[in-house]
């Protein structure tokens, strides 16, 4: 893959603290040229869910060669493998904690290494800020045209992220989650458009939507509908409104999809 210098940030130190200039100076530093694009720094802290979510959802807008530096880790330890793979044509650096599996599995990695190789760390006495002492530099490498094998040993397995994609019950039923909410009040499921039957009942919370919906303009203003979002994902929402607000759900939350012969009109 020929570099393109872009380097992207999903993390979830937020804005109040020196922690994501820190990553960006390293980063100009080492790959003077790049080009940094301010993906998340606001991803919920506590859910790899969400963060899976969002790095699956935005590397499809991104060029070849591309470099995905995802920086968060709930429970992180000292000990935490790096991992960076080669997966559509452009390249992610994660810890490997779960938060690239639902990626890996949607488009199988062409190589996928640990990142172990000296030459792209930082020499410093200082062991908390892993997203500095390691990641950025390997992210800087990678964006000036470093081969992944260059980063360290080759590697076969991942951890998994359980339950990111909702599972199938005997009678049919499909029971998934919400796995993000975005800043619209819009709740977004682990449920696949491919595992959603013809004509569904959705259940969230106490309240049963019929059908999936194709646009906000088919429902009144106002009137709650179930739609297939951007990545594939079935999403609750309101039109002209919160659904996590007005339907008191969260994040977690377990959202039901039932095959039914009803079927919402116009949808």
């Amino acid at each position: 893959m020929a570099p393109v210098q872009i380097i992207t940030l999903l993390t979830d130190f937020g804005t109040t603290d020196a922690y994501v200039g820190i990553v960006k100076g390293i980063l100009l530093a080492r790959a003077p040229q790049a080009r940094l694009v301010d993906l998340v720094h606001a991803a919920d802290s506590g859910s790899l869910y969400a963060a899976a979510y969002l790095l699956t959802a935005a590397t499809p807008y991104f060029p070849t060669g591309t470099v995905h530096l995802v920086l968060t880790d709930p429970g992180a330890t000292p000990d935490r493998r790096i991992i960076a793979a080669a997966v559509n044509d452009q390249y992610v650096i994660v810890p490997d904690n779960g938060v690239v599996a639902p990626l890996l599995a949607e488009h199988p990695p062409t190589g996928v290494v640990a990142v172990q190789n000296e030459e792209f760390l930082l020499a410093t006495t200082h062991q908390t800020f892993h997203s500095r002492l390691i990641y950025a530099p390997a992210a800087a490498a990678l964006a000036s045209g470093a081969p992944l094998s260059d980063l360290g040993p080759a590697v076969s397995d991942w951890t998994p992220l359980l339950h990111a994609i909702a599972k199938g019950e005997p009678s049919g039923s499909i029971l998934g989650e919400v796995v993000h909410i975005d800043r619209f009040g819009n709740l977004i499921t682990n449920i696949q458009a491919s595992q959603i039957p013809s004509r569904p009942r959705i259940t969230v919370g106490s309240t049963v939507i019929e059908g999936i919906t194709r646009t906000y303009g088919s429902v009144e203003s106002g009137s709650v509908l179930a739609m297939i979002g951007s990545t594939g994902k079935l999403e609750i929402s309101i039109n002209r409104g919160s659904a996590a607000k007005k339907l008191f759900v969260s994040r977690t939350d377990p959202v039901r999809v039932e095959p039914t012969l009803n079927l919402l009109p116009g949808s």
